[in-house]
């Protein structure tokens, strides 16, 4: 996982949505919940920035040309640059709210998986330091169990040496 935030703003998340409507599927979201079921499924704002040639999905994706004033077909990426402004300029401040709470709960779901992360690698940081102190602690005692055995041998030979030296004498 990155580290990197998002600064979504309203205009980000309207374009992404008709870039997905234009270039990935068939036709438009029906409503705003659905495309925050989109989201979820696809996290489409997770992935880092491609530049790729996109084909068109939506055959009725249109925008009105601005030197003829015509109603042109989009075919190209600044055709859906000049589409997408146009749409954006005839949303209602209502319409602008809603993609500007999207933006937010994305930015927010964000930034909480960033602290998530950095928590659990926090966690994993002491739980190896922990994991590391244990181990030296197993350690030195494996060493204290040697020296125990070792000087349990030298009596045991000392007594061996004792006994037969006794029965020798008799």
């Amino acid at each position: 996982m990155t580290t990197r935030t998002l600064h979504l703003n309203a205009w980000n998340v309207f374009t992404k949505m008709r870039s997905i409507e234009t270039f990935v599927r068939e036709d438009k979201f029906d409503n705003d919940n659905e495309f925050r079921e989109y989201i979820e499924q696809h996290q489409p704002f997770d992935k880092k920035r491609q530049h790729r040639k996109k084909t068109i999905k939506n055959e009725n994706t249109h925008f009105i040309d601005p030197e003829t004033g015509d109603q042109r077909k989009v075919e190209t990426f600044e055709h859906f640059r000049l589409m997408a402004l146009q749409e954006w300029k005839d949303l209602s401040c209502d319409e602008k709210e809603v993609f500007r709470k999207i933006a937010l709960e994305i930015n927010k779901k964000h930034r909480q998986k960033i602290e998530d992360t950095a928590n659990l690698q926090r966690g994993r940081q002491l739980f190896q330091g922990e994991l590391t102190k244990l181990h030296g602690k197993m350690e030195s005692a494996r060493q204290i169990m040697q020296d125990i055995a070792n000087e349990v041998g030298k009596m045991q030979n000392n007594l061996q040496d004792d006994q037969t030296e006794t029965a020798n004498e008799n």
